[in-house]
C-alpha cells in the first residue's frame, strides 16, 4: 500500500507539474463551459417563430361553430400558429407537458347550438361554451401562446356582441395551468453541464491516460521500475488510480464553478443517480482510453488518435447539441459511439430526454464497451505495460 501511495503521488506531481495537462484536463472544461453558456445560454429565452397548438374538437363544428374552424384555419395558415389535431386528452397533455406543444385548447360539446342561439335568438348558454386553454405554467413559450390564443377568441366574443343584444353574455375561456412534473424550464447551462462532465472525462482518459502510459513505456521507465519490487499490476493500478484522482480533481472544480457562478441546478447534478451515471462514464471512457492505447504501440501515433476520437467522441456523441437528425451516413456512428449513451443517461437524470433510446439501452451499450474494451486491454496488458 505504501508503495502505491508512493507512486500515486509522483504520477500526481508528474501530470501537475506539466502546464499542458493541468490546462487541458482541469481548466479548460471550465473554460469550455464559460464560452458555450455565454454564447449559447440565451436559446432558452429566444422567441418562437411558430407556436404549437394543439387542439381537441369535442363535436363536428357546423353552422355557426365554424366560426371556430375558420379562426383555426387562419392561424395555422398566417400564424403564428402550428396546428395538431388529438382525439385524446391525456395524449395532448403529455405533449404539452413534455414540450412537443406549447398550448392545446379545447372546444367542447354544444358549441355549435350555443353560438347559433346567441347569432340567431341572441341568447347565450355560458356554460355549453366554456373553451379551455392548457398551459404550462413554468415555461414561458408556453404562457405567451395561451395569452395569444386567448386575445383571439377575444375577437369572437367582439363579434358575437356587435350581432347580439345587450344582453350578450361572452364565451367563457378558461385558462388551466398545468403543471409540468416530468421536465423543468429548458435551460441551456443544465442541459449542457453532463457534456462538459463527459469532456472532462474524455481529456483525462484520451491524453493524460494514454499519452502517459506510452510515454513512460517508450523511455523506459516502466522496465527500470520493473527491477525494482514494483510489479506491473501494481504499477497499472496506480497509474489508474492517479487518473481517476484527476477527474475527480477537475470534476470539482467544475462543479464549484457551475454551481456557484452559472447557478446550475444543485439538487439534479447532486443526486446520486447521476453521480452513479458519472462513475458508469468514467469506468467506460477509461476502459476505451485503454483499448486505444493496447491497439497502437508509438507514442506519436496514439496522440494522433486520441485527438480524432476525442473529436469524433465529442461531436458526434452530442455532448454539445443534439445529433440524431443526422443523415444516416453519419448516423450510424452515432448510435455506436459510447459518450452519445453517457450523454443521453446524464441528461435523463436530471430531466432532458433528447433521443427515443429506450433507457435500457443507456445502460447496456456502455457496459458492453467496458467489457469489449478490457477484454482487448487484457489481451495486450503486457505489450502495454512494456515487460513482454
Amino acid at each position: 500500500m505504501k508503495k502505491t501511495m508512493t507512486m500515486i503521488k509522483a504520477f500526481l506531481r508528474e501530470n501537475f507539474r506539466s502546464f499542458e495537462s493541468t490546462f487541458w484536463s482541469v481548466f479548460f472544461p471550465i473554460v469550455l463551459f464559460f464560452i458555450l453558456v455565454s454564447v449559447f445560454g440565451n436559446l432558452s429565452t429566444s422567441a418562437s417563430i411558430e407556436l404549437k397548438l394543439g387542439v381537441i374538437v369535442q363535436e363536428k363544428l357546423e353552422a355557426f361553430g365554424k366560426i371556430f374552424e375558420d379562426i383555426l384555419k387562419n392561424i395555422s395558415n398566417e400564424g403564428p400558429f402550428n396546428l395538431k389535431y388529438y382525439d385524446d386528452f391525456e395524449k395532448a397533455q403529455k405533449d404539452l407537458i413534455v414540450g412537443n406543444q406549447d398550448v392545446f385548447l379545447v372546444i367542447p360539446k354544444g358549441v355549435n347550438a350555443s353560438l347559433s342561439s346567441a347569432f340567431l335568438f341572441k341568447t347565450l348558454k355560458i356554460e355549453d361554451v366554456a373553451l379551455e386553454i392548457y398551459y404550462v405554467a413554468e415555461r414561458q413559450t408556453s404562457v405567451i401562446a395561451a395569452e395569444i390564443l386567448a386575445q383571439i377568441f377575444d375577437e369572437v366574443n367582439i363579434e358575437i356582441q356587435r350581432r347580439s343584444n345587450r344582453n350578450f353574455k361572452e364565451i367563457k375561456i378558461t385558462d388551466t395551468q398545468v403543471k409540468n412534473q416530468n421536465q423543468s424550464t429548458f435551460s441551456y447551462k443544465d442541459y449542457i453541464f453532463p457534456g462538459i462532465v463527459l469532456m472532462t472525462i474524455l481529456s483525462v482518459s484520451l491524453f493524460n491516460q494514454n499519452i502517459g502510459l506510452a510515454y513512460n513505456k517508450e523511455r523506459g521507465t516502466n522496465k527500470k521500475l520493473y527491477t525494482t519490487p514494483i510489479k506491473p499490476l501494481q504499477y497499472f493500478s496506480s497509474f489508474l488510480i492517479t487518473m481517476l484522482v484527476i477527474i475527480l480533481i477537475s470534476l470539482v472544480l467544475l462543479y464549484v464553478f457551475a454551481i456557484f457562478v452559472y447557478k446550475v441546478n444543485a439538487s439534479n447534478i447532486l443526486s446520486s443517480k447521476f453521480i452513479l451515471s458519472i462513475l458508469l462514464s468514467m469506468i467506460t471512457l477509461l476502459s476505451f482510453g485503454m483499448m486505444l492505447t493496447s491497439i497502437f504501440k508509438k507514442t506519436s501515433t496514439i496522440v494522433v488518435t486520441g485527438q480524432i476520437m476525442n473529436q469524433v467522441l465529442m461531436f458526434l456523441g452530442g455532448l454539445y447539441f443534439p445529433v440524431f437528425d443526422a443523415p444516416w451516413a453519419i448516423r450510424w456512428i452515432v448510435y455506436l459511439l459510447p459518450t452519445t449513451y453517457l450523454g443521453e443517461l446524464l441528461r435523463w437524470c436530471i430531466g432532458y430526454k433528447i433521443s427515443n433510446i429506450p433507457f435500457q439501452h443507456l445502460l447496456i451499450v456502455p457496459m458492453g464497451w467496458i467489457l469489449f474494451s478490457i477484454v482487448i486491454f487484457s489481451v495486450n496488458f503486457k505489450k502495454v505495460m512494456g515487460y513482454e
